[in-house]
């Protein structure tokens, strides 16, 4: 009996359907035999494919049924893993069924039994060139040649059929091979490139590892220290860094009993170490007592200087169990002190161009930040509020430096961008572009991080990467909530800033969001604080305070040093913040709200002159 062939088929439409619901270059196949399967109903489908247009075909894909006692107690997922991917098990017809002679010597898990079932890979011969049937172990299979540019890449066979392919099953290859082709040679063409992109991108990870760890010191010291311990065969090593008052405290050390010159102070002159010779820089051990209560049996130490100051103290020592260094051991200690301190003489240099370099980023951003009035003290009022959530969430030291670093320049990607009349396409890219600017730097990964997702939403529908969660770090999350009040308590000239009711709503709406809970909530414990403890009927913040630029505009502004609301006064200069007018000013707005809750008025704004006088 004749088969009758419908929907779904293998065209164009359905074709760029598989490819846009599948990403992954097996996924995009598996389903793509699956289309062929569903419309020529045949359960066998194998798609062979060449590397170059002169190499022989190798099996890429093959669908075909499963038993079904395996399919029931080891693969429940409906498939067998093979060759990265998986086979189907589409249900069969009995006929089917007896041709293929679906048995478990034939689709054992293995390659070998798949060879015996289908050739790993077939040469390329004139037959296979055309459509036509061919024979196989699974039975006979209708072979057809998938063409590019006039150029076949493949070959697609289905099966099992008769001895020769029924009209319907030709007609369905026949409108099923163009699309095929186009669809195949697509996903392979970009299976590649992500490949091409992954290899890329992990060499550019390496060579940043690489050049970031020639800015880690504390690598540097630890493997000098480390290999000075060795060649001078003693037990244990240290070195002490002098801080800004030149009191020098462990910073390295190398098989060290833990704690064992916690108390001991190793400045030079202060008692343990003395100057034996300050102009040949050496030191002798003066506290003999305490070295031997400390288990200490010998000592060499040698300063580390530069032209101008003491830079801290290297040390090897034994212990009890110890004996006495080998004399050359101080000249091997004077040769690794000089290692030592050209380190930390590129250290000092690398810092001040670190310094240097973050301070250009810093000014770059508030060049941004100088280009409209209205923009003016973003990144300072930014950071102020990312700074505040940090604290009252208890985040470490480093965290908050890494906050504000990031803070300071965190939109300083836009500078990095030409094609800025694109719009959103500029807004997408600049995260990740002010990120690349800080990657190199010591602290940079922390900082980056931070830059890279703040813009991230904590539903994972933010941008550039769809972090979402715990994925995104911590001082993004809360960079995200600074940047939303400040841009939502920032007048322009399209519309005024956003009462503080409706901001506080707002940022409650988006709790749990686009924002962090614990972040939200943090911020709403210093807003209302500092709400509560304000007089009625005046700002909760004095304007210069909580705008502050430009800075010799609000230095000169006749609002300071008066006890006079500043929208009382008509000389105030808020047309350099780019307020349209007091009356859309969120300092008056908030000293409104709250002055009404507590069923009191505050005055009025007044005219403001022109800006030009």
């Amino acid at each position: 009996m004749a088969r009758m062939f419908s929907n779904p088929s293998v065209e164009w439409p359905r074709v760029f359907e598989v490819l846009a619901r599948h990403t992954g270059y097996e996924a995009r196949l598996d389903a793509l035999l699956d289309l062929v399967a569903a419309a020529t109903r045949h359960p066998v489908v194998a798609l062979y494919l060449a590397d170059d247009p002169e190499g022989r075909f190798f099996l890429a894909r093959l669908r075909r049924p499963v038993p079904e006692e395996r399919t029931a107690s080891q693969h429940a997922d409906g498939g067998v893993a093979f060759l990265g991917g998986s086979l189907g098990d589409l249900a069969r017809e009995e006929q089917a069924l007896e041709a293929i002679e679906a048995t478990e010597e034939l689709y054992p898990d293995s390659v070998s039994a798949v060879a015996a079932g289908l050739p790993l890979d077939l040469p390329r011969t004139p037959e296979l060139a055309s459509a036509g049937a061919t024979s196989t172990p699974l039975g006979v299979l209708y072979s057809v040649p998938l063409h590019r540019a006039d150029v076949q890449i493949g070959l697609v066979q289905v099966g099992p059929i008769g001895e020769k392919p029924g009209r319907g099953l030709r007609k369905v290859m026949e409108t099923a091979a163009e699309p095929l082709a186009h669809a195949v040679a697509l996903a392979r063409e970009q299976a590649r490139l992500q490949e091409q992109l992954a290899e890329d991108e992990a060499r550019s990870d390496v060579s940043r590892q690489m050049l970031r760890s020639a800015f880690e010191p504390d690598e540097f010291l630890r493997l000098l220290l480390d290999l000075a311990v060795k060649a001078s065969g003693t037990q244990a090593g240290f070195i002490g860094l002098a801080d800004e008052s030149g009191v020098i405290h462990l910073h390295t050390a190398v098989d060290l009993p833990e704690g064992l010159l916690d108390h001991v102070e190793l400045t030079p002159g202060a008692g343990f170490l003395e100057w034996l010779d300050r102009e040949e820089g050496s030191l002798y051990l003066a506290d003999f007592e305490q070295a031997a209560a400390l288990g200490i049996r010998a000592l060499l130490a040698v300063p580390l200087t530069d032209a101008e100051r003491v830079l801290g103290v290297l040390g090897l020592l034994n212990l009890d169990a110890g004996t006495t260094p080998a004399e050359h051991s101080l000249n091997l200690l004077a040769i690794f002190a000089e290692q030592i301190q050209l380190v930390l003489g590129n250290v000092r240099l690398f810092e001040a161009f670190n310094r240097q370099f973050v301070g250009t980023l810093h000014a770059l951003a508030r060049a941004l930040d100088a280009r409209y009035p209205h923009t003016a003290a973003h990144h300072r009022r930014v950071t102020d509020w990312a700074l505040a959530i940090g604290r009252e969430m208890a985040l470490s030291e480093a965290q908050l430096q890494a906050l504000r670093e990031a803070a300071l320049a965190h939109d300083v990607g836009m500078c990095g961008i030409v094609e800025v009349e694109h719009g959103f396409q500029a807004d997408f890219h600049h995260p990740s572009i002010g990120a690349s600017m800080f990657e190199l730097l010591p602290q940079g990964r922390a900082v980056g991080e931070i830059v890279a997702s703040h813009h991230e939403w904590y539903d994972g529908w933010g941008f550039p990467q769809g972090l979402k969660g715990e994925e995104i770090p911590p001082g993004a999350r809360i960079l995200a909530l600074a940047e939303f009040v400040v841009e939502s308590t920032t007048a322009d000239p399209i519309q005024g800033a956003m009462p503080p009711s409706k901001l506080m709503a707002e940022v409650q709406i988006r709790r749990g969001r686009q924002f962090d809970p614990a972040v939200v909530d943090a911020w709403m414990a210093i807003f209302e604080r500092g709400r509560r403890s304000a007089p009625a009927g005046s700002p909760f913040q004095p304007c210069h305070l909580f705008k502050g630029d430009p800075a010799l505009a609000c230095s000169t502004c006749p609002a300071r040093g008066t006890s006079l609301p500043c929208w009382t006064i008509p000389e105030v200069r808020c047309h350099h913040h780019g307020d349209p007018d007091c009356a859309r000013c969120f300092v008056y707005l908030e000293a409104e709200e709250r002055a009404a809750a507590a069923g009191q008025s505050v005055p009025p704004p007044a005219t403001r002159q022109s800006a030009r006088q």
